[in-house]
């Protein structure tokens, strides 16, 4: 099979201020593509969503108008994935928790897309305490018309001023707020293949919500390993999903190198997990950074949730959901890095979570790296390509900038192309191979 070509095709900058020169809290912590593809948000250090939309996408938000697939236009290939600045709002605030001391980071850890179901959208999204689920739609801005040729004059000698629309505006409004529920700091949400329910998961606890109601007691909690001695504690979870096809399936990683994957027809309080994916490594095996080395970043199932995708400092794993022992595959990806764990650790890049997002219609992850280099691997044919965002920069692997590093990544639900964070910036690939990609 030959190495697929892909090719930058947009790049974002997440920053309104007038200089131009993002600064902290427009630091990228989230990525997410909607359920048809046509539009991407993107949350950032400072609580605000930024949303960008394809043409189509745009048309399917105004008021009386019909989504139109791209492939049926005429100019197909500018409209597909050809995303444009669409909004953005400002989602969280910083807070304190006076019981606690503590301050509460704006910053966005997560966001979940909603299913369309008419010309308005909705999305979740997360800070470490709350969750919101906000309403995006268009408005038309408008101010009275005094001029007398464009007014209704009465009777009585008096005239009505007409509203005159100047332009159309996006808008956003929190529809429902859920809160109160983690005493810990959200690591992710996840939407049910139903799209009734979500997950959210913090540290130590995992919690069912149900989409409808924003009341404490539509929360249930499925998950809590915290033990009652805290020095007992083993594990904590550092993300959760739910499987993409069965709603009664779910599955939450762990700091171990394990994820569990439960299923819900068998106790709604989940206790042992129905399948635990993970290896038990022998103390000769081990050394100091071992723990910090095997905690699971991020995990994917596969479109059609046969294999499970787990991605760890060093590697990414595939595993075969029929078998539990081993992993199907083990792609080492940063295997230069084995002779510098000392000076990762002094610096706390050995902490880094790495996301991955797997394509819907190749055997194929995308990963990220530092030295602003990202991994696209096929773990069908092994192969590992190593790219940079700076397209005049040529991958080098043996000195890095370690504060250049590309965390967040996530794939489009149906086409050849995926986006990634470093920084403050957005960049969106696209396969050239690919037909049905654009090439601008």
């Amino acid at each position: 099979m030959s190495v697929q070509q892909w090719q930058q095709s947009h790049h974002f900058e997440t920053t309104d201020n007038e200089l131009g020169q993002p600064d902290e809290n427009d630091i990228i912590k989230s990525i997410a593509f909607s359920k048809c593809g046509e539009h991407i948000a993107v949350g950032d250090k400072g609580g605000r969503v930024w949303i960008y939309s394809t043409p189509s996408g745009r048309n399917l938000c105004r008021p009386g108008k019909h989504y139109t697939p791209p492939e049926t236009l005429e100019n197909a290939e500018d409209e597909a994935l050809n995303y444009e600045f669409y909004g953005q709002f400002q989602s969280h605030e910083p807070e304190f928790d006076y019981l606690k001391s503590l301050d509460i980071d704006e910053k966005i850890n997560d966001i979940v897309w909603c299913p369309r179901t008419n010309n308005s959208l909705h999305l979740l999204a997360t800070n470490d305490k709350t969750i919101k689920l906000w309403k995006i739609f268009e408005k038309p801005a408008s101010q009275p018309n005094f001029k007398a040729e464009h007014s209704d004059f009465m009777s009585d000698g008096l005239h009505c001023p007409q509203m005159m629309e100047l332009e159309t505006i996006t808008a956003a409004i929190p529809r429902r707020t859920f809160a109160n529920r983690h005493a810990y700091h959200i690591n992710s949400i996840s939407l049910s293949s139903d799209y009734e329910m979500f997950l959210s998961a913090d540290d130590l606890r995992l919690n069912l919500w149900h989409m409808e109601s924003d009341s404490s007691k539509a929360c249930y909690q499925l998950v809590d390993l915290k033990p009652e001695n805290m020095e007992d504690l083993t594990e904590v979870i550092t993300c959760a999903k739910y499987h993409p096809t069965h709603g009664n399936l779910l599955s939450y990683a762990s700091s171990r190198g394990f994820t569990y994957v439960c299923d819900l027809r068998e106790n709604a309080k989940v206790g042992a997990p129905a399948q635990s994916f993970g290896l038990n490594l022998d103390e000769s095996e081990k050394s100091f950074f071992t723990e910090i080395l095997v905690s699971v970043s991020d995990m994917s199932f596969t479109q059609d949730g046969t294999y499970l995708l787990t991605r760890d400092f060093l590697t990414t794993k595939i595993w075969d959901m029929r078998m539990e022992k081993e992993p199907f595959k083990t792609i080492n990806l940063h295997s230069y890095l084995e002779n510098r764990l000392c000076e990762l650790y002094e610096n706390d890049c050995i902490f880094d979570k790495f996301q991955l997002c797997s394509s819907s219609q190749s055997p194929q992850i995308v990963t990220g790296s530092y030295g602003n280099q990202f991994k696209i691997v096929n773990w069908d044919t092994n192969d590992v390509q190593t790219l940079s965002v700076r397209q005049d920069e040529m991958p080098q692997e043996t000195e890095f900038d370690w504060e250049r590093k590309c965390l967040f990544t996530e794939w489009h639900p149906r086409d050849e192309c995926f986006a990634l964070a470093c920084g403050a910036s957005l960049y969106i690939y696209s396969n050239t191979n690919d037909p049905s990609s654009v090439t601008l």
